[in-house]
């Protein structure tokens, strides 16, 4: 299970609050509950939402297996990002350059999430294209519930890396 799938991932029977306790989201993607104890901080906001600062990661509607999912501001329900594990696309990030960012934001390696924001979009022939900002990805510590938006100095990654 990837750090992403383990902050989605229902908790036991037990410790989960009733489905008619669960907060209720209404977002561009659906109305979605959630679970309060699985909210990630995210001190400075992302990039251009500095006053966003409660998130959840929650399926996407039809391919809750897949790859992709969204990261909702809870602060804002208009506020919504696709996105997907680092390591599940084949645009990776340097791991000298991951390594770094989780010891300036002092995130234990074995609870780092890498995490990419994406684009979808239709070109101009009507193909369904995505791509990735490889220079500022989420750094998600999963085991704190923490996030910052990391952006890299390195000229190599590309704010709009195409992938499949």
């Amino acid at each position: 299970m990837s750090p992403t799938d383990a902050i989605i991932a229902e908790r036991p029977e037990a410790e989960q609050p009733a489905p008619t306790d669960r907060p209720v989201v209404n977002t561009r993607f659906g109305d979605f509950t959630y679970d309060p104890a699985r909210i990630i901080a995210m001190p400075q906001g992302p990039i251009g939402y500095a006053d966003r600062h409660s998130f959840v990661f929650l399926n996407v509607p039809g391919a809750e297996d897949g790859p992709y999912k969204i990261f909702q501001s809870i602060d804002d329900p208009s506020l919504g990002f696709i996105v997907i594990p680092a390591a599940t696309v084949d645009a990776p990030i340097e791991h000298a350059d991951k390594l770094a960012a989780c010891n300036y934001y002092h995130v234990a390696w074995e609870s780092a999430a890498f995490i990419l924001i994406a684009v979808m979009r239709r070109d101009e022939n009507g193909q369904a294209r995505t791509t990735v900002n490889l220079k500022a990805p989420l750094l998600v510590d999963v085991d704190n519930l923490w996030a910052n938006q990391v952006v890299f100095t390195n000229n190599a990654y590309s704010v709009t890396a195409e992938i499949q």
